[in-house]
């Protein structure tokens, strides 16, 4: 953890979400900017959410 949003893009799956989907935790406290991905369009496939500080990756997680 800890690279920029620039270093860590390349490594990303390429399926974004558009926000942060239903039944989601809350984002962690202090985040400037939340991201969701999964790694393919099954719905049945977790969530990925990258959270951002400063433009630095600061949080990290797996979502069901």
């Amino acid at each position: 953890m800890g690279g920029s949003r620039a270093h860590v893009a390349p490594l990303l799956p390429d399926r974004p979400l558009d926000g942060r989907p239903h039944r989601v935790p809350a984002e962690p406290p202090g985040m400037d900017e939340c991201a969701y991905y999964r790694s393919t369009m099954l719905a049945a496939i977790p969530v990925y959410r990258l959270c951002y500080t400063d433009g630095r990756l600061a949080d990290k997680a797996r979502l069901p």
